[in-house]
Order: C-alpha cells, then sequence, then structure tokens
C-alpha cells in the first residue's frame, strides 16, 4: 500500500517544478530566462539575423576536433621525447 503510493508522489514531485516554470513562463513571458524560447511560435525564421548560421560556421572552423587534440599532444610529446634525446642521447 504504502509503496504503491510512493511512485506517483515521486513522480509528481519530479514533475512540480518545470510545470510550475512553464505556467508561469505562459504567465509571465520575460520573467523567465530560458536558454531558447519554450514556444516556438515566439520566435519566426524571419526574425532570425541572417549571420546566424556563418557565424556558428565560422566558430565551427575554429573550434578543434578530439581528433585534431589528440594528435597534437602526441606530436607535442615526441617533439619533446626528441629534444631530450638529441640533448641526452643514450646510445
Amino acid at each position: 500500500m504504502g509503496r504503491a503510493f510512493a511512485v506517483p508522489v515521486r513522480v509528481l514531485s519530479i514533475w512540480i517544478k518545470p510545470a510550475f516554470a512553464l505556467l508561469l513562463h505562459a504567465r509571465f513571458p520575460s520573467s523567465l530566462s530560458w536558454p531558447r524560447p519554450l514556444f516556438f511560435d515566439t520566435v519566426r525564421p524571419s526574425q532570425t539575423p541572417q549571420n546566424a548560421e556563418s557565424s556558428n560556421r565560422t566558430m565551427r572552423k575554429f573550434t578543434r576536433t578530439t581528433r585534431q587534440v589528440a594528435r597534437a599532444r602526441r606530436r607535442s610529446a615526441l617533439s619533446e621525447l626528441n629534444t631530450a634525446h638529441r640533448l641526452c642521447p643514450t646510445d
């Protein structure tokens, strides 16, 4: 009996805060600062700036992938090893 009641209470307690936030946002849209609008009809494609996609592209151009970072790390480690070997050759 107690266990059967505990599950819905837990689910309700998880969803109370987001539901309240949604209701609050529907009533006062500017009071909550959300990363993106909750309702998609507030932002139309015509309102987005023209350079939004290009700025994303330039950011992608300057960010390195994980593979590139790993390759650079390996190269720097190898060059350090070569420098150390040149300074103190073992053979």
